[in-house]
């Protein structure tokens, strides 16, 4: 099969549980919500990927247990193709996470199976039949072994690092970010890269390679900086935060269709935009990204708005 986009990193089962306030040191406080359901960022990604329209694949590991399954049945039923999951005797990575009424989260991952993933499991034949290579928050190696991958062949290879990786400092990710074409960040791994969480400060890592830097705002929406541009894109506002896990995963997703489709850098973000502010009025990372339809629906009404508030810097 050929592919649109194929996407690699973890595949966990998210168990959220919702709060009016955080607990202190041993606190016990009732939850008044819960959800459980797939979760990870690079599933995430895939899985929006495919209902904007994409044929997507997910490369990744899971557990010989009742959460892989899950995990698979959710990939299924999106769409996404899962030849390439491989299995391993660990459990299935889980996340525990829990969100305040804000929509704020605080999570704790057990990575499980996803640790058995590992560069030899990237085929050189998955390479060759796709467009787009995606990688998230995986082991420095892995993602090198991607790049190269993608890199030989002429793919557009697209990498968010996650903040254990940027933990490892900018010239650990040199040769990495020598072959990415779209790097995402959050404030946080920015400025473990560059040293501050100024969204202006992502053009010094313009000169390690990525042609694109994307860099992860919440509910201020995103930076976007390139050679010959540094754009603030406005965020798409629900009318009530619900759960923003898995919001940056499909603010990427979306962004990247919108690439893939010849839309302008501008248009793109915008559907980036509306994509994560649609994901954040719902409980889960899954249960509530956006279809195809829903997306461009939107964007047909609120594109004028939406684009008077761009600014450029």
């Amino acid at each position: 099969m050929e592919y649109d986009v194929v996407s690699i990193g973890n595949a966990n089962i998210d168990i959220v549980v919702y709060v009016k306030k955080v607990p202190e040191a041993d606190e016990a406080i009732e939850a008044f919500d819960y959800a459980m359901s797939p979760g990870g960022s690079a599933s995430n990604f895939a899985v929006s990927a495919q209902l904007m329209g994409a044929k997507a694949c997910f490369v990744g590991c899971v557990g010989e247990d009742y959460f892989g399954e899950m995990v698979l049945s959710g990939f299924r039923s999106a769409g996404v193709s899962v030849e390439y999951v491989k299995f391993s005797k660990k459990p299935t990575g889980i996340v525990f996470i829990i969100v305040g009424e804000e929509g704020v989260r605080r999570m704790i991952a057990y990575r499980g199976a996803n640790l058995d993933l590992e560069p030899g499991d990237l085929r050189g034949e998955l390479f060759d039949k796709t467009k787009i290579v995606h990688v998230a928050s995986v082991r420095i190696g892995i993602a090198l072994k991607a790049s190269v991958e993608a890199s030989r062949r002429g793919l557009k290879f697209s990498y968010d690092p996650g903040f254990s990786a940027t933990e490892r400092g900018i010239e650990a990710l040199k040769p990495i970010l020598s072959r990415t074409h779209v790097l995402y960040l959050n404030t946080r791994e920015l400025a473990n890269l560059v040293g501050v969480d100024d969204p202006l400060a992502a053009e010094k890592i313009l000169p390690y390679g990525p042609k694109i830097i994307v860099v992860k705002l919440g509910s201020r929406g995103s930076f976007i900086v390139t050679k010959y541009e540094k754009i603030h894109v406005p965020p798409y506002r629900p009318m009530k935060v619900v759960d923003t896990t898995g919001a940056g995963d499909v603010f990427a997703a979306a962004f990247t269709i919108g690439l893939l489709e010849g839309y302008s850098l501008h248009d793109s973000a915008l559907l980036g935009s509306i994509a994560a502010g649609i994901k954040i009025s719902g409980k889960g990372a899954r249960s509530n990204i956006p279809d195809r339809r829903r997306v461009f629906e939107v964007f047909e009404k609120v594109k004028r708005k939406l684009e008077s508030e761009i600014r450029l810097f």
